[in-house]
């Protein structure tokens, strides 16, 4: 009886066979190494800003004139210590070729300047004078620091250049392709410049 129990048991083995215990697992290899990382290349150099020196000119008593915009063969272009542009000849006198037009003759009633329309702005704080002597500037500034075109001028009478007054002897349009800018008188010590410049003039790089 026990042997017949073994042979069946034998050929059921045969048959079916047994599952083995689970082999252990297949060990995982080591993790590929990650490469260095690829360096950066080294930060494109910024242009260095350049500072130019400032041109500032002085008279031969070194009191400050302003700043150098530009310099001609007859005259330089400064900005005053208190922001006013004007052209200063290289005789110390500032420059008075523009025209500076008044409402009535003999250079009397209101004093404007007047410049082509296709300009859309002029400075606010530019000097002008006709002589030498009386210094006007604009009457009114915008908020950006520009001239106000002054609409109710429509005519002159006069004018005043190179220190000479011309009365036109007729009232005279302004014209259509002009705007006016109505003058008001300033002193020297108001822009910043010296009641008298001594001669030479200096420039000096600072």
């Amino acid at each position: 009886m026990i042997r017949k129990f073994f042979i069946i048991t034998f050929l059921l083995f045969l048959l079916f066979g047994c599952e083995g215990p689970v082999g252990p697992q297949e060990p995982q290899g080591p993790q590929e190494p990650q490469g260095p990382q690829e360096p950066q290349g080294p930060q494109e150099p910024q242009e260095p800003q350049v500072i130019l020196p400032l041109i500032k000119v002085y008279d031969s008593e070194n009191q400050f004139l302003g700043i150098c915009l530009s310099a001609g063969t007859y005259s330089l272009s400064l900005m005053s210590s208190n922001g006013y542009f004007f052209n200063l000849n290289w005789d110390g006198s500032i420059t008075t070729n523009d025209r500076i037009y008044f409402t009535d003759q003999d250079g009397s009633g209101i004093a404007f300047f007047i410049y082509p329309k296709a300009i859309s702005s002029l400075y606010g704080k530019t000097i002008f004078t006709g002589d030498n002597i009386t210094f006007y500037t604009f009457n009114d500034i915008d908020s950006n620091g520009n001239a106000f075109i002054d609409s109710s001028i429509t005519s002159f009478q006069s004018y005043i250049s190179n220190d000479v007054i011309t009365n036109t002897n007729i009232v005279t349009p302004v014209g259509d392709t002009f705007h006016a800018f109505a003058l008001k008188e300033i002193t020297k010590d108001v822009t910043g410049l010296p009641d008298n410049i001594q001669l030479p003039i200096k420039l000096i790089f600072e």
